[in-house]
């Protein structure tokens, strides 16, 4: 994890998370919410929201409150399917977290 310092390392006036799909992004504005930063993403499931999530309180112990955007399709069957590759977009979605999702199972 460390050669993702750079990445994740927020500024220490950020206390505030925002964490979640095109809901949260689009409707959760950091300018308004002081000392906040919204790291949503279009069609972020929790799955990929847990491993983001992780890595950012990692690297910012500063972080106070975590705001989950929740929405049905975030725990529909088929979000929880989206690694059988089914559409194209969700093998894109795995190719855009890859690299931050731990390699063995605990």
């Amino acid at each position: 994890m460390k050669s993702y310092e750079s990445i994740f390392k927020l500024n220490k006036n950020i206390n505030t998370l925002i964490v979640g799909d095109s809901h949260t992004m689009t409707s959760l504005d950091p300018e308004i919410i002081e000392h906040s930063k919204n790291v949503s993403f279009n069609s972020e499931n929790y799955f990929f929201s847990y491993y983001k999530l992780k890595h950012f309180l990692f690297y910012n112990s500063h972080i106070k409150v975590v705001i989950l955007g929740f929405a049905p399709q975030n725990i529909s069957k088929m979000s929880s399917e989206m690694f059988f590759f089914h559409e194209p977009t969700e093998k894109q979605l795995f190719d855009r977290y890859y690299s931050i999702l731990e390699g063995k199972s605990k």
